[in-house]
């Protein structure tokens, strides 16, 4: 049976079947490495143990939402000196490990979230066949702001509404690099004031 044209890569794997389910598109695929690294000691191995299944949310194709079946293999290690005899293939560039989505639909909510923030942010996600929550959003950006480790040297401050008209927050950025730095619980100057004297670079 022919497969139908997907506009998409799959990065190491080859696919197996696309088929709808519930207005939903579901794309099988398995994987085609040879050989895998343990991840404990940075050994090659091309012994396998066996596999498993992996099943991620990806960015929808024309409107559906999309959702990966992966069978992802597990490999022998042969290092003695490690208790940890078989390891599984890390997919750094699809889909990183424990993640439920590809790094890929990770990266787009990220943009969601830095630019129109939590709630507005996940009612056009919904729009753009992404669904997810306020909450995820707002915990995309602060696991971006915290990988940066250069002190900013040009903030700026900007509150936002939880409830509006009833509870805000503020959110702090690098103007430079134009990220976010951190979130506050409120938009009072005090709470400003301890995050900067917590903070003194």
């Amino acid at each position: 049976m022919s497969l139908p044209q997907v506009s998409f890569q799959l990065s190491g794997f080859a696919i197996d079947s696309v088929q709808t389910i519930s207005s939903a598109l579901l794309v099988e695929a398995h994987s085609t490495s040879v050989e895998s690294c343990c991840p404990q000691c940075a050994t090659p191995s091309r012994r396998i143990h066996s596999t498993y299944t992996r099943k991620p949310r990806d960015l929808p194709i024309s409107d559906q939402p999309l959702r990966l079946l992966l069978h992802v293999q597990r490999f022998f290690c042969d290092v003695a000196t490690y208790p940890q005899r078989t390891f599984a293939e890390r997919l750094p560039d699809l889909l990183p490990v424990r993640w439920d989505r590809t790094g890929r639909l990770t990266q787009s909510l990220t943009v969601l979230g830095f630019a129109l923030g939590g709630r507005a942010g996940a009612r056009t996600a919904r729009k753009l066949a992404l669904p997810t929550s306020r909450d995820t959003l707002l915990r995309l950006i602060r696991q971006t702001a915290a990988l940066g480790t250069r002190t900013p040297r040009v903030r700026g401050v900007d509150d936002f509404a939880l409830r509006k008209g009833r509870v805000y927050g503020s959110m702090l950025v690098d103007l430079e690099q134009q990220r976010a730095i951190d979130l506050l619980q409120d938009r009072t100057a005090e709470t400003l004031a301890a995050w900067l004297t917590d903070h003194p670079g």
